[in-house]
């Protein structure tokens, strides 16, 4: 029985890191549509922003609800109305200013965060040392 059980040990991944991957998947997909749509309109080609506007609606329908429950505790009701009626745009520029309204809120909830350092303390060659790099 024990090498039964042996057998049938795995690692697994905690759910909310599961969904923290499938948002900046997300993310990555309306970040790289942004810029094909960049490379577009760099060149005065008219373009639609229909695949823009269809990874922030996918990109919203993940977190959506988590940012209005957010909105709502912090009574901002108008914001959140404002999003939803950016989000549901066509105009590049209102999508974007979606798109970084929800940069935002990831930031602060330290999902998007990259610029944080931790405070270690003490003499790093003694840290080092007592970890075995040194």
């Amino acid at each position: 029985m024990e090498k039964q059980e042996e057998e049938f040990q795995s690692v697994t991944i905690p759910p909310i890191e599961v969904l923290k991957l499938s948002i900046l998947q997300r993310r990555n997909y309306v970040i790289d549509a942004m810029e094909c749509y960049d490379k577009i309109d760099g060149r005065d080609i008219k373009s639609n922003t229909y695949i823009v506007r269809s990874g922030m609606l996918a990109y919203f329908r993940e977190i959506g609800f988590a940012i209005k429950k957010d909105f709502l505790k912090k009574n901002k009701q108008t914001e959140y109305e404002q999003l939803l009626e950016d989000i549901n745009s066509v105009d590049y520029k209102k999508l974007l200013n979606a798109f970084y309204i929800i940069e935002e809120w990831l930031y602060d909830k330290k999902l998007t965060m990259f610029d944080v350092v931790k405070p270690m303390g003490g003499n790093i060659i003694n840290r080092n040392t007592a970890k075995g790099w040194g």
